[in-house]
């Protein structure tokens, strides 16, 4: 017996309270030159913005006018982004075929009489998602959970009658990513993935995806957060993008837009209980995945050996830090990267590959973002004194 049930939005996550993403790249000196400059007071008040115009005082005998406002953002730019990057979000309809024991038989009964071999049922389960297409030659990428124990892939391009027959290039569970290979019959639309260290709370974003099968349905929003960690049943996230845009299930594996049309995040769960609060991963840590998938199909995680602790007050007066800064290294694994570099218990690091790093979170970002082999600067304090060190990083090992 066959029976056929349906989950609209995929596996999609639902979240009660909680990644491998990216620490912001900050401007102007680097913490080594303010360190050498003794330079640790807060940073000055910024300047009026680039294009502010400023208001004068009226010519005598002139009509006083009201200055006009510029709009936030022009009324077809939103409009237009979608017009122009939505093809590239495509609908990915999964099938899996499961087997469970037929409930007829789920009386104690004959639970009792014949055990482990009741007989079985095939149950085939159809689920929905959202992928985006980052590449001319037919790469999507996508959420693992969309994709995860599916048999069948099909992928729906917007205004082409015939859906794509999918194949399975990789997928990290780690991460929630997954890319998919389609064979394309003419021109794609190709998304562009930006740089997520660059977006701003408070930015525009916008949402495209398939939520409750509703094809092609856009949502616009703001960054409500940056480097949100997050615990999905076991999945752990470090550094996700908060966002208001409405995301809902079939919104997975979606693109997550700025107004230039780029893509920043793909969308990735939602917080059940609550209405405005998504979560993205950053389009950094996409590139990073997407690129080892691609060429790979498995990701090779690199690994320092640290277990450090973000700075506070208390930490910083007590090791004499002219400010509350970096991360206090708490433990240093045997034989690994970070112990045969010289680091020790108790530095405080500050800056891995010139990144600043104020939180675990935020460190393992960083490594996350390179790969075994790779060597990294990393700024230290050590004794009063500033120092570097370089890390050559490792595959990590196996849990």
């Amino acid at each position: 017996m066959v029976r056929s049930g349906r989950r609209v939005g995929g596996l999609l996550l639902w979240v009660a309270v909680a990644a491998l993403g990216v620490g912001a790249i900050s401007g102007g000196a680097t913490l080594a030159e303010r360190l050498g400059k003794g330079a640790f007071g807060a940073p000055g008040r910024a300047l009026a913005s680039e294009g502010a115009v400023a208001q004068s005082s009226p010519e005598p005998g002139a009509a006083a006018r009201t200055p006009a406002t510029p709009p936030l953002v022009d009324p077809d730019a939103i409009a237009d982004i979608v017009e122009r990057v939505g093809p590239a979000a495509v609908r990915i309809n999964a099938t899996a075929v499961r087997r469970a024991p037929d409930p007829f038989f789920g009386d104690p009964f004959f639970r009792q009489f014949f055990g482990d071999l009741l007989p079985q049922q095939e149950q085939v389960e159809h689920s929905l998602g959202t992928g985006v297409i980052v590449s001319a030659d037919g790469y999507v990428v996508t959420n693992q959970h969309v994709i995860d124990g599916a048999q069948e892939l099909e992928v729906e391009v917007w205004g082409e009658k015939q859906p794509y027959k999918a194949r399975v290039v990789g997928q990290d569970r780690q991460t929630d990513l997954a890319v998919l290979k389609i064979e394309p019959r003419g021109k794609l639309t190709v998304a562009t993935l930006g740089d997520s260290d660059r977006v701003r709370v408070g930015e525009w974003a916008i949402a495209i995806g398939n939520p409750y099968g509703f094809d092609h349905t856009v949502s616009v929003g703001v960054i409500s957060a940056k480097g949100r960690p997050l615990r999905i049943q076991n999945r752990e996230f470090t550094n996700l993008l908060q966002t208001d845009a409405a995301i809902n299930p079939g919104n997975s594996g979606g693109p997550l837009l700025n107004l230039r049309g780029e893509v920043i995040g793909i969308n990735t769960a939602i917080r059940a209980d609550a209405q405005g609060i998504g979560f993205a991963i950053p389009s950094n840590t996409v590139k990073v995945i997407y690129e080892q998938l691609r060429t790979q199909g498995q990701v090779q995680r690199a690994y320092m050996g640290v277990s450090t602790i973000a700075v506070n007050e208390a930490v910083a007066r007590y090791i004499g830090l002219p400010e509350v800064q970096g991360v206090l290294v708490m433990r240093v694994a045997p034989d690994s990267p970070a112990e045969r570099a010289g680091i020790r218990r108790f530095d405080v690091i500050f800056e891995v590959d010139r990144q600043p790093v104020d939180t675990p979170e935020k460190l393992q970002a960083v490594i996350a973002r390179r790969k075994p082999g790779d060597t990294v600067p990393v700024l230290l304090w050590r004794e009063g004194q500033p120092t570097t060190v370089n890390v050559r990083l490792e595959q990590r090992p196996a849990e």
